[in-house]
Order: C-alpha cells, then sequence, then structure tokens
C-alpha cells in the first residue's frame, strides 16, 4: 500500500511538473518496476537469524517494520504437493509443539490448519495462524530450532506447489 502511495504521488508530482500523460505512464511503470526489483532483492537476500549462512529464506516476507499494537500477526498459506501432505503436518505439529511451549514465551498463538471440502475432508491447503507479542518474538520463533526444522524440511520435501505460498500480516483494529 504504501509503495502504491509512493507512486500515485510521483505521478502528481510528474503532471504538476507538466509531464504528457504518456510520460507519466512511463514514470508509473518504472515506478512498478523499482518497486518489484527492490521486493525481490528484499527476499532473495533475506536469511534466517539463525544461522545467516543457512538456507536462503526467499519464502519468509519481511513483517512490517512496525504495528499499532507492536505484535506480529500473520496468516501463511500454502498448497503442498500431492503425496506431501502428511510429511507436512507432522513437521508443522512439531514445530506447533515447541511454539506453544514455554521456550517461545512471544510466540502468542500458532495453529496448523487445513482448508476442508463440503464433506469435511481435508484438502491440501495449509494455513498457519500466527501471533507474536513483538517483532523479537518473531525473530525468536524463525532463529529457533523448530523453524530451523521447518526450513530443512522444506529444502529436502519441497512441499508446495510453485506460487502457492504466501504470507499476509495485519493487525488488530
Amino acid at each position: 500500500m504504501q509503495a502504491r502511495s509512493r507512486v500515485l504521488n510521483e505521478e502528481r508530482v510528474c503532471l504538476a511538473a507538466g509531464m504528457s500523460t504518456m510520460r507519466v505512464s512511463v514514470a508509473r511503470a518504472l515506478s512498478y518496476k523499482r518497486i518489484q526489483e527492490q521486493l525481490q532483492e528484499n527476499q532473495n537476500t533475506h536469511r534466517s537469524p539463525h544461522n545467516p549462512q543457512s538456507l536462503k529464506m526467499s519464502f519468509i516476507t519481511p513483517p512490517p517494520k512496525t504495528t499499532p499494537s507492536g505484535k506480529i500477526l500473520s496468516i501463511v498459506t500454502g498448497r503442498v504437493k500431492a503425496g506431501k501432505e502428511e510429511i507436512l503436518a507432522e513437521v508443522l505439529k512439531n514445530v506447533q509443539k515447541r511454539a506453544e511451549s514455554d521456550e517461545e514465551p512471544g510466540t502468542l498463538t500458532f495453529r496448523v490448519t487445513r482448508r476442508l471440502d463440503s464433506e469435511g475432508n481435508f484438502l491440501p491447503v495449509f494455513f498457519l495462524i500466527e501471533e507474536y507479542a513483538s517483532d523479537a518474538a518473531f525473530k525468536e520463533h524463525l532463529a529457533g530450532p523448530g523453524f530451523e526444522s521447518f526450513a530443512k524440511a522444506l529444502k529436502e520435501h519441497d512441499f508446495f506447489e510453485e506460487g502457492s505460498f504466501s504470507i499476509d500480516y495485519m493487525d488488530d483494529i
């Protein structure tokens, strides 16, 4: 949202400076391209805080720098490749067990869920519902052995269908 606001402000500046509509469109396209390149660079360089030399964590979208509540809330979604659902479920249950223990006091909520069909059968779409007391608690979770085991299993099993993994951050209103 901030990136879009910045692009719209750049567009207003261009129009105020007397640029033609065509030049404004080109400027807008270049702005979007810069934003996409920056996002890609951020994703490619984000590494596990536990071991900076470890697996590139390109599947982790960094949380917002700040939130009104100070908490980090997220919903992680991923469609799992056929035949890998039970392996992932077991890995995530282990991550959940640690997240809900005293070893991660800043983890307020860590739920592992799956989408259901109309008959109540599990579908291959997983959702993680997570809430951390602070950015530091979120980083502590990412640096812990539970998450590291998930990252290792992900590298070994390649669980998710291409382009199906996402993380949405939110906050209370």
